[in-house]
């Protein structure tokens, strides 16, 4: 026999997971290291673009950020092609740097000399706040079990 979850418990748990993930994106962004510009956005807007949606008998978790994918799958570092110079030609970067100065660099002319992008990390924030959920919803589910057992079986 299968005793379904109901509706209101899985409203519960998906509130909880988004307030779960909201929390272990601010754990992440407080931890990491000052100067550290591939973490993750400290925006209210990042914050505020994670939901959830009931799907059938399970939660969906939502995020209209147009670039979770790399947070949560990271990426490599890698040469930056399109930063090369043309014989002749210079390419001149302006970078900025931590004093808030603007330095220019000529960017390189071969491909193996090319700069290397460090990547970005990959965040585990969403699985740390399903573990997160899935305790909460053995506690709600224990608090509901005499409603399901009297709902799913006749004595």
């Amino acid at each position: 026999m299968k005793i379904q979850i109901p509706r209101h418990i899985l409203d519960k748990c998906g509130k909880f997971l988004v307030k779960a993930v909201q929390e272990e994106v601010l754990k992440d962004i407080h931890a990491r290291v000052p100067h550290n510009k591939q973490g993750l956005p400290s925006s209210r807007e990042f914050l505020d673009s994670f939901s959830y949606k009931i799907r059938g008998k399970g939660i969906e978790l939502l995020c209209d950020w147009p670039w979770i994918e790399r947070h949560t799958e990271g990426r490599e570092p890698f040469r930056m092609k399109w930063l090369l110079s043309e014989p002749g030609s210079p390419k001149i970067i302006p970078i900025r740097t931590s004093s808030g100065e603007i330095a220019f660099r000529t960017a390189p002319l071969r491909l193996e000399n090319a700069w290397v992008h460090p990547g970005v990390a990959k965040f585990n924030f969403i699985e740390r706040a399903k573990e997160r959920m899935l305790d909460k919803m053995v506690e709600l589910i224990q608090e509901d079990l005499p409603q399901l057992l009297e709902k799913n079986f006749s004595l």
